[in-house]
């Protein structure tokens, strides 16, 4: 379904629409835990490689959080695009612009028409303002398209903008190198 990791007792109950006895269960994750076949950390089991992804997944993301920030001038504010854009938005809406001016990671969740698009249009607004550097990324070509109508700001795809190579199966932006972006 799409988990990175399960609790053992959600692994029984279904290993159990095999008819595999839970106890068995239970014996197997011991086993495969001594073998290193499976990751068993703080009650969930994990395979390996997605156990050792998250790690450094979330030291990335520390990492990311502790990133000194470029400042954002207060004058941005009073840029008329970006006034404009920020009349615009409730109060949640207005503290995620505002985050982003500085957490050096903001996470926005929503489902249709709760105001992403529109917040990202003022983040984006100010961050020019401020002379910041801003690229876009959706995980599809029709996203991305609508981000950029909406924000009048190019996007691309995620995959584009990490410039993925089908033939190596990599990206070939990453850690070694970096976006040349601020934002």
């Amino acid at each position: 379904d799409g988990h990175t990791a399960l609790p053992p007792d959600e692994l029984a109950v279904l290993a159990d629409r095999f008819s595999i006895p839970p106890e068995s269960v239970r014996t197997a994750l011991g086993e495969l835990a001594v073998r290193r076949t499976i990751i068993r950390d703080q009650q969930l089991i994990y395979p390996p490689p997605l156990y050792d992804a998250e790690v450094r997944l979330a030291h990335d993301l520390a990492a990311q959080i502790r990133r000194p920030l470029k400042p954002v001038r207060r004058e941005a504010l009073s840029v008329p695009e970006v006034r404009e854009a920020l009349d615009r938005l409730n109060a949640k809406q207005r503290a995620a612009v505002e985050a982003t001016m500085t957490a050096g990671v903001v996470v926005m969740t929503g489902g249709p028409g709760t105001g992403k698009t529109t917040t990202v249009l003022a983040l984006v607004r100010l961050h020019q303002a401020a002379g910041h550097k801003v690229l876009l990324a959706a995980p599809t070509g029709r996203a991305a398209r609508r981000l950029s109508e909406a924000t009048k700001h190019p996007a691309s795809t995620i995959h584009r903008l990490l410039d993925w190579s089908p033939r190596i199966q990599r990206f070939s932006r990453d850690r070694s190198s970096p976006l040349d972006a601020d934002l």
